[in-house]
Protein backbone atom coordinates (compact mmCIF):
# COMPACT_ATOMS: atom_id res chain seq x y z
CA UNK A 1 0.00 0.00 0.00
CA UNK A 2 1.19 3.68 -0.86
CA UNK A 3 0.18 6.79 0.95
CA UNK A 4 0.88 8.98 -1.80
CA UNK A 5 -0.81 6.83 -3.99
CA UNK A 6 -3.93 6.95 -1.98
CA UNK A 7 -3.31 10.68 -1.34
CA UNK A 8 -3.18 11.61 -5.33
CA UNK A 9 -5.88 9.31 -6.80
CA UNK A 10 -9.10 10.86 -5.58
CA UNK A 11 -7.11 14.39 -6.27
CA UNK A 12 -6.22 13.58 -10.26
CA UNK A 13 -8.57 15.91 -11.65
CA UNK A 14 -7.34 18.92 -9.54
CA UNK A 15 -3.84 17.81 -9.67
CA UNK A 16 -4.48 18.51 -13.75
CA UNK A 17 -6.15 21.70 -13.41
CA UNK A 18 -3.40 22.75 -11.18
CA UNK A 19 -0.75 21.55 -13.64
CA UNK A 20 -2.36 22.82 -16.68
CA UNK A 21 -3.41 26.35 -15.14
CA UNK A 22 0.94 26.31 -14.24
CA UNK A 23 1.94 25.48 -17.93
CA UNK A 24 -0.23 27.91 -19.44
CA UNK A 25 0.73 30.50 -17.53
CA UNK A 26 4.55 29.73 -16.91
CA UNK A 27 5.77 27.85 -19.59
CA UNK A 28 3.23 27.45 -22.76
CA UNK A 29 1.56 31.08 -22.47
CA UNK A 30 -1.08 31.16 -24.97
CA UNK A 31 0.49 28.35 -27.04
CA UNK A 32 -1.99 25.59 -27.07
CA UNK A 33 -5.36 24.95 -26.07
CA UNK A 34 -6.21 23.28 -22.75
CA UNK A 35 -7.46 20.34 -23.97
CA UNK A 36 -4.07 20.00 -26.29
CA UNK A 37 -2.17 20.68 -22.61
CA UNK A 38 -4.13 18.10 -20.63
CA UNK A 39 -3.26 15.10 -23.71
CA UNK A 40 -1.69 12.05 -22.04
CA UNK A 41 -1.30 13.77 -18.76
CA UNK A 42 -3.84 11.67 -16.85
CA UNK A 43 -2.69 8.09 -18.38
CA UNK A 44 0.61 9.54 -17.10
CA UNK A 45 -0.60 10.00 -13.80
CA UNK A 46 -2.20 6.50 -13.66
CA UNK A 47 1.00 5.05 -14.86
CA UNK A 48 2.89 6.57 -11.45
CA UNK A 49 0.32 5.25 -9.26
CA UNK A 50 0.95 1.88 -10.45
CA UNK A 51 4.36 2.78 -10.05
CA UNK A 52 4.11 3.67 -6.35
CA UNK A 53 1.62 0.81 -5.83
CA UNK A 54 4.07 -1.40 -7.09
CA UNK A 55 7.24 0.53 -5.48
CA UNK A 56 9.35 -0.12 -9.12
CA UNK A 57 9.45 2.12 -11.89
CA UNK A 58 8.27 0.43 -14.60
CA UNK A 59 10.81 -0.50 -17.82
CA UNK A 60 8.66 1.53 -20.40
CA UNK A 61 6.48 4.46 -19.63
CA UNK A 62 3.86 4.18 -22.75
CA UNK A 63 2.25 7.35 -22.47
CA UNK A 64 5.77 8.87 -21.74
CA UNK A 65 6.55 8.22 -24.80
CA UNK A 66 3.22 9.24 -26.30
CA UNK A 67 2.88 12.68 -24.90
CA UNK A 68 6.46 13.68 -26.43
CA UNK A 69 5.19 12.29 -29.67
CA UNK A 70 2.50 14.72 -29.35
CA UNK A 71 4.37 17.69 -28.09
CA UNK A 72 6.78 17.20 -30.96
CA UNK A 73 3.59 17.15 -33.19
CA UNK A 74 2.17 20.64 -32.04
CA UNK A 75 5.02 22.28 -32.26
CA UNK A 76 6.10 22.50 -28.39
CA UNK A 77 9.59 23.13 -27.43
CA UNK A 78 11.64 20.78 -25.62
CA UNK A 79 13.08 22.03 -23.27
CA UNK A 80 9.48 23.08 -21.92
CA UNK A 81 8.87 19.28 -22.13
CA UNK A 82 11.14 18.44 -19.88
CA UNK A 83 10.05 21.74 -17.69
CA UNK A 84 6.70 20.64 -17.27
CA UNK A 85 7.63 17.04 -15.90
CA UNK A 86 9.28 19.51 -13.05
CA UNK A 87 5.95 21.68 -12.26
CA UNK A 88 4.31 18.27 -12.23
CA UNK A 89 6.67 16.99 -9.70
CA UNK A 90 6.44 20.38 -7.54
CA UNK A 91 2.35 20.08 -7.70
CA UNK A 92 2.21 16.65 -6.53
CA UNK A 93 4.16 17.85 -3.65
CA UNK A 94 2.78 20.51 -2.99
CA UNK A 95 -0.59 18.29 -2.84
CA UNK A 96 1.36 16.42 -0.33
CA UNK A 97 2.44 19.16 2.39
CA UNK A 98 -1.06 20.77 1.95
CA UNK A 99 -2.99 17.71 3.15
CA UNK A 100 -0.45 17.32 6.19
CA UNK A 101 0.45 13.52 5.38
CA UNK A 102 3.54 12.34 5.74
CA UNK A 103 5.20 10.49 2.74
CA UNK A 104 8.11 7.93 3.24
CA UNK A 105 11.94 8.68 1.78
CA UNK A 106 11.52 5.52 -0.50
CA UNK A 107 8.21 7.17 -2.28
CA UNK A 108 9.96 10.30 -2.52
CA UNK A 109 12.44 8.87 -4.37
CA UNK A 110 10.26 6.41 -6.48
CA UNK A 111 7.98 9.78 -7.60
CA UNK A 112 11.72 11.36 -8.38
CA UNK A 113 12.64 7.99 -10.82
CA UNK A 114 9.50 7.92 -11.94
CA UNK A 115 9.91 11.53 -13.73
CA UNK A 116 13.29 11.42 -14.17
CA UNK A 117 12.28 8.19 -16.76
CA UNK A 118 8.96 9.93 -18.22
CA UNK A 119 11.36 13.01 -18.93
CA UNK A 120 13.65 10.36 -20.46
CA UNK A 121 11.40 8.68 -22.38
CA UNK A 122 9.42 11.69 -24.05
CA UNK A 123 12.64 13.05 -25.00
CA UNK A 124 13.80 10.27 -26.64
CA UNK A 125 10.26 10.37 -28.77
CA UNK A 126 10.39 13.55 -29.21
CA UNK A 127 13.95 13.15 -30.34
CA UNK A 128 13.60 10.33 -32.42
CA UNK A 129 10.54 12.32 -34.45
CA UNK A 130 12.33 15.38 -34.87
CA UNK A 131 15.55 13.08 -36.40
CA UNK A 132 12.69 11.15 -38.63
CA UNK A 133 11.08 14.52 -39.40
CA UNK A 134 14.82 16.29 -40.77
CA UNK A 135 15.66 13.37 -42.59
CA UNK A 136 12.51 13.56 -44.54
CA UNK A 137 12.95 17.24 -44.87
CA UNK A 138 16.45 16.57 -46.20
CA UNK A 139 14.94 14.08 -48.68
CA UNK A 140 12.07 16.18 -50.11
CA UNK A 141 14.89 19.13 -50.27
CA UNK A 142 17.27 16.71 -52.05
CA UNK A 143 14.16 15.87 -54.24
CA UNK A 144 12.76 19.89 -54.98
CA UNK A 145 16.27 20.45 -55.66
CA UNK A 146 16.60 17.85 -58.11
CA UNK A 147 13.31 18.99 -59.39
CA UNK A 148 14.66 22.80 -59.47
CA UNK A 149 17.96 21.56 -61.29
CA UNK A 150 15.59 19.31 -63.71
CA UNK A 151 13.74 22.84 -64.41
CA UNK A 152 16.24 24.73 -64.92
CA UNK A 153 18.19 22.80 -67.31
CA UNK A 154 14.65 22.36 -69.24
CA UNK A 155 14.13 26.75 -68.61
CA UNK A 156 17.54 27.01 -70.12
CA UNK A 157 17.53 24.44 -73.08
CA UNK A 158 14.11 26.73 -74.12
CA UNK A 159 15.31 30.31 -73.72
CA UNK A 160 18.77 28.74 -75.41
CA UNK A 161 16.29 27.32 -78.20
CA UNK A 162 15.41 31.32 -78.86
CA UNK A 163 16.73 33.34 -81.80
CA UNK A 164 16.22 36.66 -80.06
CA UNK A 165 18.67 37.70 -76.61
CA UNK A 166 16.10 36.99 -73.78
CA UNK A 167 16.94 37.95 -70.29
CA UNK A 168 15.19 38.57 -66.85
CA UNK A 169 16.59 41.85 -64.76
CA UNK A 170 15.52 42.65 -61.58
CA UNK A 171 14.19 45.45 -59.56
CA UNK A 172 17.82 46.69 -58.91
CA UNK A 173 18.73 46.29 -62.18
CA UNK A 174 20.58 42.95 -61.95
CA UNK A 175 20.66 40.15 -64.59
CA UNK A 176 19.40 37.10 -62.87
CA UNK A 177 18.72 34.78 -66.12
CA UNK A 178 20.26 35.35 -69.61
CA UNK A 179 20.16 33.10 -72.56
CA UNK A 180 22.83 31.56 -74.71
CA UNK A 181 22.29 34.51 -77.57
CA UNK A 182 22.57 37.37 -74.89
CA UNK A 183 25.71 35.85 -73.93
CA UNK A 184 27.16 35.64 -77.55
CA UNK A 185 25.81 38.85 -78.24
CA UNK A 186 27.57 40.71 -75.08
CA UNK A 187 30.85 38.55 -75.89
CA UNK A 188 30.12 37.38 -72.32
CA UNK A 189 29.49 34.06 -70.36
CA UNK A 190 26.50 33.44 -68.22
CA UNK A 191 28.18 33.73 -64.76
CA UNK A 192 30.31 37.17 -66.47
CA UNK A 193 26.38 38.31 -66.75
CA UNK A 194 24.30 37.15 -64.19
CA UNK A 195 24.20 39.62 -60.85
CA UNK A 196 26.07 42.37 -62.91
CA UNK A 197 23.97 45.66 -63.20
CA UNK A 198 22.54 46.47 -66.50
CA UNK A 199 24.86 49.56 -66.85
CA UNK A 200 27.67 47.83 -66.28
CA UNK A 201 26.64 45.49 -68.96
CA UNK A 202 25.97 47.75 -71.84
CA UNK A 203 27.61 50.46 -70.69
CA UNK A 204 27.28 54.39 -69.97
CA UNK A 205 26.51 55.61 -73.20
CA UNK A 206 23.96 52.62 -74.04
CA UNK A 207 22.63 53.24 -70.83
CA UNK A 208 22.10 56.74 -71.42
CA UNK A 209 19.84 55.72 -74.72
CA UNK A 210 18.37 52.48 -73.33
CA UNK A 211 17.84 53.35 -68.94
CA UNK A 212 14.43 55.89 -69.71
CA UNK A 213 13.13 52.55 -71.02
CA UNK A 214 14.10 50.80 -67.94
CA UNK A 215 12.98 52.78 -65.02
CA UNK A 216 9.55 53.00 -67.46
CA UNK A 217 9.14 48.87 -67.32
CA UNK A 218 10.59 49.09 -63.42
CA UNK A 219 7.22 51.39 -62.98
CA UNK A 220 5.30 48.52 -63.99
CA UNK A 221 4.92 49.88 -67.66
CA UNK A 222 4.92 47.19 -70.98
CA UNK A 223 7.83 48.64 -72.95
CA UNK A 224 8.26 48.12 -76.80
CA UNK A 225 10.71 50.12 -79.00
CA UNK A 226 12.63 50.04 -81.61
CA UNK A 227 15.83 52.12 -81.26
CA UNK A 228 18.18 52.92 -83.73
CA UNK A 229 21.83 53.95 -83.24
CA UNK A 230 22.64 52.39 -79.53
CA UNK A 231 25.97 52.68 -78.89
CA UNK A 232 27.56 49.12 -78.80
CA UNK A 233 30.38 47.38 -76.13
CA UNK A 234 32.22 45.91 -78.95
CA UNK A 235 32.48 49.64 -81.22
CA UNK A 236 29.91 51.01 -83.18
CA UNK A 237 26.24 51.37 -82.92
CA UNK A 238 23.70 48.88 -82.93
CA UNK A 239 19.77 48.85 -83.99
CA UNK A 240 17.77 47.26 -81.84
CA UNK A 241 13.80 46.25 -80.99
CA UNK A 242 13.34 45.23 -77.73
CA UNK A 243 10.20 44.66 -75.62
CA UNK A 244 10.22 44.89 -71.61
CA UNK A 245 7.90 43.20 -69.73
CA UNK A 246 7.21 44.01 -66.13
CA UNK A 247 7.09 40.33 -63.81
CA UNK A 248 5.18 41.86 -60.25
CA UNK A 249 5.11 39.72 -57.15
CA UNK A 250 2.00 38.59 -55.09
CA UNK A 251 1.62 42.08 -53.31
CA UNK A 252 1.52 43.75 -56.74
CA UNK A 253 4.97 45.16 -56.72
CA UNK A 254 7.71 44.88 -59.57
CA UNK A 255 9.65 42.53 -59.08
CA UNK A 256 11.77 43.22 -62.05
CA UNK A 257 11.27 42.88 -66.13
CA UNK A 258 11.74 40.22 -68.81
CA UNK A 259 13.97 41.62 -71.60
CA UNK A 260 12.89 40.48 -75.67
CA UNK A 261 16.04 42.15 -77.30
CA UNK A 262 16.62 41.76 -80.98
CA UNK A 263 19.61 43.46 -83.39
CA UNK A 264 18.04 44.63 -86.48
CA UNK A 265 21.20 46.34 -87.57
CA UNK A 266 21.47 43.94 -90.78
CA UNK A 267 17.88 44.33 -91.63
CA UNK A 268 17.91 47.71 -91.76
CA UNK A 269 20.87 47.71 -93.51
CA UNK A 270 19.23 45.67 -96.38
CA UNK A 271 16.10 47.89 -96.29
CA UNK A 272 18.37 50.73 -96.90
CA UNK A 273 20.02 48.85 -100.07
CA UNK A 274 16.81 47.92 -101.41
CA UNK A 275 15.52 51.44 -100.93
CA UNK A 276 18.71 52.85 -102.93
CA UNK A 277 18.23 49.79 -105.36
CA UNK A 278 14.35 50.30 -106.10
CA UNK A 279 15.51 54.01 -106.51
CA UNK A 280 18.22 52.96 -109.23
CA UNK A 281 15.55 50.75 -110.82
CA UNK A 282 13.20 53.96 -111.09
CA UNK A 283 15.73 55.89 -112.35
CA UNK A 284 16.76 53.08 -114.89
CA UNK A 285 13.25 52.43 -116.14
CA UNK A 286 12.77 56.37 -116.28
CA UNK A 287 15.78 56.72 -118.63
CA UNK A 288 14.30 53.35 -120.44
CA UNK A 289 11.27 54.85 -121.29
CA UNK A 290 12.87 57.96 -122.63
CA UNK A 291 15.21 56.05 -124.64
CA UNK A 292 12.24 53.88 -125.67
CA UNK A 293 9.58 56.88 -126.85
CA UNK A 294 12.92 58.40 -128.57
CA UNK A 295 14.09 55.58 -130.91
CA UNK A 296 10.87 54.53 -131.52
CA UNK A 297 10.12 58.13 -132.54
CA UNK A 298 13.34 58.49 -134.66
CA UNK A 299 13.53 55.04 -136.32
CA UNK A 300 9.35 54.71 -137.51
CA UNK A 301 9.66 58.60 -139.27
CA UNK A 302 12.34 57.39 -141.61
CA UNK A 303 10.68 53.91 -142.06
CA UNK A 304 7.42 55.88 -142.97
CA UNK A 305 9.25 57.64 -145.63
CA UNK A 306 10.52 55.02 -147.13
CA UNK A 307 7.52 53.25 -146.85
CA UNK A 308 5.44 56.31 -148.52
CA UNK A 309 8.26 56.37 -151.24
CA UNK A 310 7.88 53.03 -152.22
CA UNK A 311 4.11 53.97 -152.68
CA UNK A 312 5.02 57.49 -154.89
CA UNK A 313 7.03 55.38 -157.00
CA UNK A 314 4.35 52.75 -157.89
CA UNK A 315 2.04 55.62 -158.17
CA UNK A 316 4.22 57.94 -160.30
CA UNK A 317 5.23 54.73 -162.78
CA UNK A 318 1.85 54.10 -163.08
CA UNK A 319 1.17 51.31 -166.20
CA UNK A 320 5.08 51.06 -166.54
CA UNK A 321 5.67 49.31 -163.21
CA UNK A 322 6.40 45.82 -164.30
CA UNK A 323 5.19 42.59 -161.81
CA UNK A 324 8.79 42.34 -160.78
CA UNK A 325 9.13 45.74 -159.47
CA UNK A 326 5.78 45.79 -157.87
CA UNK A 327 6.11 42.57 -155.80
CA UNK A 328 9.98 44.12 -154.67
CA UNK A 329 8.07 47.29 -154.03
CA UNK A 330 5.27 45.42 -151.77
CA UNK A 331 8.07 43.23 -150.48
CA UNK A 332 9.51 46.70 -149.12
CA UNK A 333 6.56 48.08 -147.98
CA UNK A 334 5.55 44.51 -145.94
CA UNK A 335 9.51 44.79 -144.47
CA UNK A 336 8.53 48.54 -143.46
CA UNK A 337 5.16 47.12 -141.59
CA UNK A 338 7.35 44.67 -139.73
CA UNK A 339 9.80 46.83 -138.45
CA UNK A 340 7.56 49.12 -137.70
CA UNK A 341 5.89 46.43 -135.63
CA UNK A 342 9.59 45.54 -134.29
CA UNK A 343 9.65 49.07 -133.10
CA UNK A 344 6.86 49.05 -130.61
CA UNK A 345 7.89 45.54 -129.60
CA UNK A 346 11.08 47.78 -128.21
CA UNK A 347 8.70 50.29 -126.85
CA UNK A 348 6.76 47.29 -125.08
CA UNK A 349 10.00 45.61 -123.63
CA UNK A 350 10.91 48.96 -122.23
CA UNK A 351 7.66 48.98 -120.31
CA UNK A 352 7.52 44.94 -119.53
CA UNK A 353 6.04 44.27 -115.85
CA UNK A 354 4.61 47.88 -116.07
CA UNK A 355 2.09 47.29 -118.58
CA UNK A 356 -0.73 44.55 -118.28
CA UNK A 357 -0.11 41.48 -120.69
CA UNK A 358 -2.68 41.53 -123.63
CA UNK A 359 -2.22 38.06 -125.29
CA UNK A 360 -3.95 37.94 -128.70
CA UNK A 361 -4.97 35.09 -130.95
CA UNK A 362 -1.91 34.46 -133.18
CA UNK A 363 -1.13 33.00 -136.51
CA UNK A 364 1.87 31.16 -136.33
CA UNK A 365 2.33 30.47 -139.96
CA UNK A 366 1.55 34.04 -141.04
CA UNK A 367 3.88 35.23 -137.83
CA UNK A 368 6.75 32.88 -138.55
CA UNK A 369 6.24 34.19 -142.49
CA UNK A 370 6.75 38.00 -141.44
CA UNK A 371 10.02 37.34 -139.67
CA UNK A 372 10.88 35.04 -142.41
CA UNK A 373 10.94 38.07 -144.73
CA UNK A 374 12.05 40.59 -142.76
CA UNK A 375 15.08 38.38 -142.19
CA UNK A 376 15.52 38.55 -145.86
CA UNK A 377 18.11 35.13 -145.67
CA UNK A 378 20.51 34.63 -148.81
CA UNK A 379 19.59 32.34 -151.19
CA UNK A 380 21.86 29.74 -150.46
CA UNK A 381 19.25 28.80 -146.96
CA UNK A 382 16.24 28.02 -146.99
CA UNK A 383 13.99 28.39 -144.26
CA UNK A 384 10.79 25.99 -144.05
CA UNK A 385 7.46 26.42 -142.08
CA UNK A 386 5.78 23.34 -140.81
CA UNK A 387 2.61 22.71 -141.74
CA UNK A 388 -0.80 22.79 -139.56
CA UNK A 389 1.03 24.67 -136.34
CA UNK A 390 -1.67 25.25 -133.93
CA UNK A 391 -3.23 27.84 -133.03
CA UNK A 392 -1.61 29.94 -130.34
CA UNK A 393 -3.01 32.79 -127.48
CA UNK A 394 0.20 34.50 -126.19
CA UNK A 395 1.55 38.35 -126.74
CA UNK A 396 3.02 39.02 -130.45
CA UNK A 397 5.98 40.85 -129.73
CA UNK A 398 7.62 38.89 -127.51
CA UNK A 399 6.99 35.81 -129.23
CA UNK A 400 7.90 37.09 -132.98
CA UNK A 401 11.14 38.61 -131.03
CA UNK A 402 12.22 35.01 -129.90
CA UNK A 403 11.68 33.78 -133.78
CA UNK A 404 13.70 36.39 -134.42
CA UNK A 405 16.83 35.80 -132.63
CA UNK A 406 16.51 31.97 -133.20
CA UNK A 407 16.04 32.21 -136.92
CA UNK A 408 18.64 35.05 -136.74
CA UNK A 409 21.09 32.76 -135.10
CA UNK A 410 20.30 29.93 -137.32
CA UNK A 411 20.63 32.18 -141.04
CA UNK A 412 24.17 33.40 -138.83
CA UNK A 413 25.97 30.59 -138.45
CA UNK A 414 25.10 28.79 -141.25
CA UNK A 415 27.20 29.78 -144.65
CA UNK A 416 27.49 26.42 -146.61
CA UNK A 417 25.51 26.29 -149.75
CA UNK A 418 22.23 24.12 -149.71
CA UNK A 419 21.65 25.09 -145.79
CA UNK A 420 18.60 24.87 -144.09
CA UNK A 421 16.29 25.98 -141.45
CA UNK A 422 12.91 24.21 -140.46
CA UNK A 423 10.65 25.42 -137.72
CA UNK A 424 7.39 23.16 -136.43
CA UNK A 425 5.48 23.05 -133.71
CA UNK A 426 3.13 20.69 -132.19
CA UNK A 427 0.15 21.11 -129.75
CA UNK A 428 0.60 19.43 -125.75
CA UNK A 429 -2.39 20.71 -123.94
CA UNK A 430 -1.68 23.51 -122.11
CA UNK A 431 1.57 24.65 -123.99
CA UNK A 432 2.66 24.33 -127.67
CA UNK A 433 6.24 22.69 -128.31
CA UNK A 434 8.21 24.60 -131.19
CA UNK A 435 11.13 22.72 -132.92
CA UNK A 436 13.96 25.13 -134.89
CA UNK A 437 16.68 22.27 -136.39
CA UNK A 438 18.86 23.40 -139.16
CA UNK A 439 21.60 21.55 -141.08
CA UNK A 440 24.48 23.84 -139.31
CA UNK A 441 27.94 22.96 -137.55
CA UNK A 442 25.92 22.96 -134.24
CA UNK A 443 27.78 24.28 -131.34
CA UNK A 444 30.61 22.23 -130.19
CA UNK A 445 30.32 20.52 -126.51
Amino acid sequence: MSDLANLLEPRLEELIRRWTARIDAVIAPDVLPEPVLRDHIEPILRELLRALRQLAVPDSIVHARTHGQQRYRVGFPIDALVREYGVLRSIILDLVEESGQGISLAEVRLLTDFIAAAIAEGVQEYDQRRASAEQALGHEVREREGQLHARDSELRLVMDAVPFLLSFVTADERYRLINRSYEDWFGLTHAQLEGRTVREVIGEAAYAVLGPYVQRALAGELVTVEQPGVPYRHGGTRDVKFTLIPRHDEAGQVEGYVTLLEDITERHQLEREREALVEELTRSNQALDQFAHVASHDLKAPLRGIGNLAQWIEDDLGDAVTDDAREKLNLMRGRVRHLERMITSILDFATAGRRKAKPEPIDLSTLLTGVVELLAPPEHIAITIGDDLPALEAERAPLQQVFMNLLGNAVKHTQQPGASVRVDAADEGPSVHFTVADNGPGIAP
